[in-house]
């Protein structure tokens, strides 16, 4: 957030300083501006440095010292140099001391001292007071604050500079909305779909007040709406949402959606998540293997093998994600899905070993260190599992499960001092039941049995359809002895869907009932369904593997490929070591300008365009289609470049796409091995 404020302030500053302090610029600032203006921040505090240094009074120079220390997060050193240029640039030139009080404000307002980050962004209101943003940025600060007339001020203030806007309007609909004023946010969020009907927030927060009102035909039309223009993020999280009340209505729309549009990928997709999300495995594998078909990536397949996974269909899902690992070696979260399929097929120690692959890669996540340490402890090795929850607890001291689980270790060795300190931490952290609760366990754990069965009943009230939560209940009550309901509660488990898994079979909270002819007969059932279905699977399916070779030609040592971007014929640097797909601004002018972009394609359409055409730099554009060597790939995500000269780059939101690929110097062709699934 703070980094895309100060692009915007910078964009801000280099044309203010044109107009009005062109006498001010010495050559040290001018350079510094340049450097900054490309990037090169090092160079810019070189010259800001050198300036400082030959005229210390120099209030613009600490000015852009401060905004560049802001930029690279040294916020000390920023708020000491805004310090020195509010004292030091004459409170005559209204402008420049305006931007250093909002440049303050936004240095209050990130370490969190908000009081004075408003009385900033006040008095800089006071002195540039048709500056847009710093309305903007106070009226964030109400909001957050919830004092939504103070916030409804500003946004109404911005109205008034920019009438044409959206952005004023949508927070006045976002604090009703907040308030539970809904039909009030409503007529807002109509009037700026009136105003700007390619802006794709106005349909998700309408959508959002839609559902608040029970009216979900109307927030599934808004959210399909936002998806089709920009694939709105918060659009996404609302289907997921609508699916847990209106999931036939939801399937029935996004079914007419795969019609219309039957050589895109996207919303077979999620049709597909919407399946997973609502627990319908089997309609979710069938759905994704449709996508496959239309366009493959490694993440369908990890999809498929969290599915297969979910159903205890341990075989298939490990051929699956095996796949996803071959598509993608680069991607640990495929590792981590690997790791606890694995564990739950009984293969613990290649279950660790995958674990410290992940956490060498990831040695800063402390759900690997937890995860980890559970099956560590579950194979006997006790001191590692401690110290791996140590080092979860470490890296995230506010997560209660570590401190449970490390707690049971504690117990269990007799440490009991320990023990209690951690299930009393589970308690101060997890007061309020929720779906990832544990605190049940530690209520018992200190023998507040009671508790335990109270705060276990709240859990399940939560979410009646989870699963899993059933099996804590069951491990719960056989862990207090009473056999009969954890027998009951076990069966209810598997009847909503948990899938039989190794880890069953030595899970210590069953022990009380292990043994017991009824444990056996339920294990006994849901293994060989279970079973079944996974030999049903192997025989049915398989995956096709195509190697198609795309010519290139190689120039200064980078590859290039011909391609198409929705049929504007291209050449691309197929780079291996780019995030994305990123053109130059003025080739995405080309495309605006000539139709082979729409409006509708740009992501972000507040700043998007500039008076000579070309698109603002950090646009990020859909590309609908990408062709090249007859593979046909959609809905690609690029980044424009702010440089008319900057190459076309092929980069890894399209390579992911592809699966494996190796380049054959000898015949100059890249070869791509593209799987799909039968």
């Amino acid at each position: 957030m703070l980094r895309n404020v100060l692009v915007v302030l910078f964009a801000w500053l280099f044309s203010s300083t044109i107009v009005i302090a062109q006498d001010n610029e010495s050559y040290n600032i001018k350079r510094a501006l340049e450097a900054m203006n490309n990037k090169d921040y090092e160079k810019a505090n070189e010259y800001l440095t050198d300036e400082i240094k030959e005229y210390p009074n120099n209030g613009y120079a600490w000015l852009w010292h401060a905004a560049l220390n802001m930029y690279v997060d040294e916020y000390g050193d920023a708020l000491s140099d805004i310090n020195k240029a509010i004292n030091k640039i004459s409170k005559r030139d209204k402008a420049y001391i305006g931007i250093a009080y909002s440049i303050r404000a936004r240095i209050y307002e990130t370490v969190d001292n908000i009081e004075k980050a408003i009385e900033d962004y006040s008095t800089a209101i006071s002195y540039v007071p048709d500056y847009y943003d710093l309305y903007k940025n106070r009226a964030e600060i109400y909001y957050n604050l919830g004092q939504y007339d103070l916030s409804d001020k500003d946004y109404s203030q911005m109205i008034l500079l920019d009438q044409g806007d959206v952005i004023g309007y949508m927070g006045i609909g976002r604090n009703a909305m907040d308030q539970e004023r809904y039909k009030d946010a409503i007529e807002v969020f109509d009037f700026v779909i009136k105003l700007n009907k390619n802006y794709s927030s106005g349909y998700s927060f309408r959508a959002e007040c839609l559902m608040a009102l029970k009216d979900y035909n109307a927030a599934i039309d808004d959210i399909i709406t936002a998806i089709n223009i920009d694939n709105n993020e918060k659009a996404y999280y609302l289907m997921m949402n609508v699916a847990d009340v209106a999931v036939n209505e939801l399937v029935a729309r996004l079914k007419i959606q795969c019609a219309k549009s039957q050589n895109r990928a996207f919303w077979n997709f999620y049709l597909a998540k919407v399946f997973e999300h609502t627990k319908q495995y089997e309609k979710a594998i069938e759905q994704i293997k449709i996508t496959s078909q239309i366009e493959y990536a490694p993440y369908l397949s990890s999809m498929i093998s969290i599915c297969y996974s979910s159903l205890g269909e341990y075989s298939s899902a490990l051929k699956h994600i095996n796949l996803a690992i071959e598509g993608d070696s680069t991607d640990y979260d495929y590792v981590m899905t690997k790791a606890n399929i694995l564990y739950d097929m009984g293969q613990s120690s290649e279950a660790i070993t995958l674990l410290d692959k992940y956490i060498n890669n990831r040695p800063d996540d402390n759900f690997g260190y937890c995860k980890r340490g559970f099956f560590k402890g579950h194979t006997g090795d006790t001191e590692g599992a401690i110290e791996d929850y140590t080092m979860s607890i470490v890296l995230n001291p506010k997560e209660a499960t570590s401190y449970f689980l490390r707690g049971e270790l504690y117990a269990m060795k007799g440490d009991s001092l320990l023990a209690k300190r951690d299930f009393e931490k589970v308690l101060e952290l997890d007061s309020v039941p929720t779906s990832n609760s544990c605190a049940f366990y530690a209520l018992l754990a200190i023998g507040e049995k009671e508790k335990a069965i109270e705060f276990i009943n709240s859990v399940i009230e939560i979410d009646p359809s989870d699963a899993g939560i059933y099996y804590d209940a069951a491990c719960l009550y056989s862990k207090m002895g009473e056999s009969k309901k954890a027998l009951e509660y076990l069966q209810i488990a598997f009847e909503k869907g948990a899938p039989y898994s190794a880890h069953i079979e030595f899970d210590k909270d069953l022990d009380n009932i292990r043994m017991l002819p009824e444990f056996i007969e339920i294990c006994n059932k849901y293994k060989k369904e279970s079973n079944e279905t996974t030999v049903k699977e192997n025989e049915s399916n398989s995956y096709t593997e195509e190697v198609v070779e795309i010519p290139f030609t190689q120039e200064g040592g980078v590859y290039k490929v011909k391609c198409s971007i929705n049929s504007l014929p291209l050449y691309f640097i197929f780079d291996t070591g780019a995030s994305t797909v990123s053109i130059s601004n003025l080739d995405a002018a080309f495309m605006l300008k000539n139709s082979y972009l729409k409006d509708s394609d740009i992501q972000g359409v507040q700043r998007y365009q500039t008076a000579d055409g070309n698109i603002s730099e950090g646009t990020l554009i859909n590309l609908n289609n990408v062709e090249f060597g007859g593979l046909k790939l959609t809905d690609i995500r690029a980044s424009v470049v702010n440089n008319q000269e900057a190459p076309l780059l092929l980069g890894q939101s399209v390579l992911k796409k592809l699966g494996r690929y190796e380049i054959d110097n000898n015949k100059k062709v890249i070869k791509i091995y593209h799987k799909q699934v039968k």
